[in-house]
């Protein structure tokens, strides 16, 4: 028998297959014999069509459903599900609500599954609530255009939205009889009519940021607490507005507010984990318990049994204002807890800390029961792997490696307390890297071992690349750059020229160059083997925040916070500049075919610019915030993009065509027969069909054990004050281009000349690659393409000894076999017999 758990696709595919499926809930059903599978599990006889349908099932398991809800268009996963902000148990205790920076995840509290994602024009969460019956869920918005939303908490259906003049929504609380919501924002409170959305009035003149707020039990009255720093409580009338009394709490903040059962007390707490006691009629101090000071509502350290005596159905008379009872449990995470929840019946409590995981724990046993992964903090830095089939995000204290097909959470790499500012993958070696404050971290892909921490610089390591062959990783820290053997941890360099912060740097493809963006609105490029400076590229209007290198090496692109510019490698000219029309600061990534650039903005949308045109070519839009990273897979067909909310998306990404223009550019003559060992010979680069011609750039590869390149020459065709470059000579190739500054050049010519010389003769292949041409608009077109070859040359008969040359040896040959009829190679005349003339023939051409 085989075994498997029963998901919901699982359960209809069974539907269909003829399975009965007993109890869905628990995802019992019939097995193919009609016995009864047992808990919760199902059994079947194994047949082709069960094995058809155990494929399907393991499929199926692997599938993250979550990470496709609510996508925006063009997108096909979502990775992570944001950092959660708050938490809450429904009143029934059916669910749990995670609120956090793109939405509310509803979980079931029995099974911990995932049932829905409540989102709407705007995401980040910042507050939240359910109703007294558990029929609505009302979240409030952080943003400066902000709002609040109401949802039907059994159906997700979003209600409506409630906007006014106000900014981040920071706590939300419903009336007890559901009538009215309260929000707080700034040092106001809003109250409004929960069936129309329509605005009641407004309570003006808290003395501080409101940060909580909560109703009387009989609705009559409500309470705001407030101050990150000095904290005030005050207390108002509902129906008529009017302020009853404020109380000021001098260096100590006030996080939350809450009323005890009969509305006589008020319940005070803040960051250091300390609760304070007020009566509500006067405004009177009771009394306090003193916490750890570790964390946002540290009382979880000291005090469960306390919370769950003030708030939960356990009572047990701590209202007295005396009464102090001893910390039951204590739990300790990573980072300091940002928020927690207690189940209405007081068996569980729900906290998120540790990077952003929420914990749910057993209040009786203090055991952890479950832990909810994928909530993450905003994202610092994106890295493929090499296969596609991974891609790792650093996000503050952590680096997560994820699947890219089915958005499973591979594996953590954290170091503690480390906050992570960059990522690097090196798949070939298995290692990721990532940058902290004066440390790089390489840990075990495979494993999550921690193999190593290199100690560098000082300052934040907000750039981190692997070179192409993983041999060599690089880093900016402060104003310099260092680079790093992989193999060995040796520093090898330490380039300091730089007047100001790093932001950014790249390896060029062929690891011979790194260059380095910088504050001080500029580029530098470094000879990655000696550490010499090898040029600046200036001209940007402010600072640069990112630089990449196309994979096909033709092209580099800079980018500062509204303008992108775009190089030629070959003469390191300027080809764009394309100004933005939004501040963007996340980093640039070229695709793989070299045809696009991808970044994101604070606008929450990334844009592709095409490298030929230099226009807009699509956008992907409705990201759900400030994007703060892009990189595209190196099979070229997905897009990933990360954001301040902690959301990786990964977009369908098809290559839109590269325009060809109707020009061909050919090797000629296309058959050049091969020159004796040592001689030289000269081809053309020729141009047919061309149209408003002002530049090109051609690469010509050759056999390097046949051929040595020796130079090149401009040719006829652009005008004669134009600029003519042979650079990038490598042993196998040779990179030509020019360009005119009088005009353009139209119709046929040659645009360049070549010399080789013969190193060995035999046939071999001259090709073209990396040929584009240029326009007066700097627009560039891909031409056809004609390859050449190099022909042997058919043996003369004088060599009578076919070694290449006619000397005294043929002359001996002939000799030897002077007076013989018939065929033989020393008959060099045909005529049937070696004599005289055969002798006199060679003799003759011998140089």
């Amino acid at each position: 028998m085989i075994w498997g758990r029963v998901t919901a696709h699982q359960e209809c595919l069974l539907r269909v297959l003829g399975f009965a499926v007993l109890n869905p809930t628990y995802g019992t059903v019939l097995d193919y014999r009609g016995q009864f599978g047992k808990g919760g599990f199902f059994k079947m006889k194994v047949t082709v069509t069960a094995l058809v349908v155990l494929v399907l099932l393991a499929l199926d398991g692997f599938t993250q459903e979550y990470t496709r809800w609510h996508l925006p268009e063009g997108a096909k996963l979502r990775l992570g599900k944001g950092a959660v902000t708050q938490i809450a148990y429904s009143p029934d205790g059916a669910q749990i609500a995670v609120a956090t920076t793109f939405g509310v995840w509803l979980y079931d509290a029995e099974t911990y599954k995932e049932t829905a994602l409540l989102t709407a024009e705007k995401n980040w969460v910042e507050s939240m609530a359910f109703s007294l019956d558990g029929e609505m869920i009302a979240a409030g918005i952080s943003a400066w255009d902000a709002a609040v939303h109401l949802w039907n908490a059994k159906t997700g259906e979003h209600l409506f939205t409630i906007t006014g003049d106000f900014r981040t929504v920071t706590c939300v609380a419903f009336s007890p009889d559901g009538k009215t919501l309260a929000s707080g924002s700034g040092e106001e409170v809003w109250l409004w009519d929960v069936e129309t959305g329509a605005h009641l009035r407004t309570l003006r003149g808290h003395p501080e940021t409101v940060v909580s707020v909560a109703f009387s039990p009989d609705g009559s009255v409500i309470v705001i607490g407030g101050g990150y720093r000095d904290g005030a409580l005050s207390l108002w009338d509902v129906n008529t507005g009017r302020n009853l009394w404020t109380r000021a709490v001098e260096g100590r903040d006030i996080r939350f507010v809450a009323f005890n059962r009969d509305g006589q007390t008020l319940l005070s707490g803040g960051r250091d984990g300390t609760m304070s006691l007020w009566e509500v009629a006067k405004g009177k101090f009771l009394t306090e318990v003193v916490g750890s000071g570790r964390g946002d509502f540290a009382i979880a350290y000291n005090a469960v049994r306390q919370i769950i005596d003030i708030v939960g159905p356990r009572g047990k008379g701590l209202w007295g204002g005396t009464v102090v009872h001893p910390p039951v449990h204590s739990i300790r995470g990573k980072w300091f807890i940002s928020t927690l929840a207690i189940s209405p019946d007081g068996e569980t409590l729900a906290f998120a800390g540790d990077g952003g995981l929420v914990h749910i724990w057993d209040t009786e046993t203090g055991g952890e029961k479950h832990v909810f992964t994928d909530h993450t903090d905003g994202t610092t830095g994106l890295a493929f792997g090499k296969d596609s089939k991974m891609i790792a995000s650093a996000s503050n204290g952590m680096i997560i490696l994820w699947d890219t097909d089915t958005g499973e959470r591979l594996r953590t790499f954290s170091d503690r307390w480390k906050y992570v500012d960059s990522v690097a993958f090196n798949q070939e070696k298995g290692i990721i890297a990532g940058g902290s404050r004066g440390e790089i971290h390489l840990w075990d892909v495979s494993t999550g071992e921690l193999l190593n921490t290199l100690i560098g610089v000082r300052g934040e390591y907000r750039s981190l690349e692997f070179s192409a062959d993983g041999r060599l990783l690089a880093n900016g820290a402060g104003s310099s750059v260092q680079l790093w053997d992989v193999e060995t941890s040796e520093r090898l360099h330490i380039l300091l020229w730089h007047t100001s912060e790093i932001t950014s740097l790249a390896f060029s493809r062929d690891g011979d160059t790194l260059a380095v963006g910088s504050r001080d609105h500029s580029v530098t490029l470094w000879d990655v083997e000696t550490g010499e400076r090898q040029r600046t590229l200036s001209g940007h209007n402010d600072e640069v925040v990112s630089v990449a290198f196309s994979r096909d090496g033709r092209f580099f692109a800079s980018a500062t916070s509204r303008a992108l510019l775009l190089w030629n490698t070959l003469f390191w000219t300027n080809l764009t500049v394309q100004n933005g029309n939004a501040h963007e600061d996340s980093n640039i990534a070229f695709s793989p075919d070299s045809k696009m650039i991808a970044r994101g903005g604070y606008d929450a949308t990334v844009r592709l610019w095409n490298t030929a045109t230099g226009g807009l070519e699509h956008s992907f839009t409705d990201h759900g915030t400030i994007i703060t990273s892009v990189a595209f897979s190196p099979d070229g067909r997905t897009l990933a993009s990360g954001s301040l909310d902690g959301a990786v998306l990964l977009w369908e990404f098809v290559s839109s065509p590269v325009p060809v223009v109707s020009s061909t550019v050919s090797i000629m003559p296309a058959d050049v027969m091969s020159p004796r060992v040592g001689e030289q010979f000269t081809l053309s680069l020729d141009i047919t069909a061309g149209e408003d011609v002002v530049g090109y750039q051609a690469s010509v590869n050759f056999d390097s054990t046949a051929l040595r390149y020796v130079e090149a020459a401009s040719g006829d065709y652009l005008p004669a004050d134009g600029f003519f470059l042979s650079q990038l000579v490598k042993e196998d190739s040779v990179t030509l281009g020019g360009t005119s500054f009088a005009g353009a050049s139209e119709g046929d010519g040659t645009l360049a000349t070549l010399t080789f010389e013969v190193l060995a003769v035999k046939p071999s292949s001259l090709t073209l690659s990396n040929v584009n041409v240029v326009n007066s608009k700097k627009e560039r077109g891909f031409p056809d393409i004609v390859d050449g070859q190099v022909i042997e040359p058919p043996p003369r008969v004088e060599d009578v000894n076919r070694d290449g040359e006619v000397n005294l040896l043929d002359l001996v040959q002939v000799a030897i076999n002077l007076d013989k009829i018939g065929e033989n190679d020393a008959d060099v005349n045909g005529d049937g017999m070696v004599n005289l003339f055969d002798l006199v023939q060679v003799a003759g051409a011998i140089e």
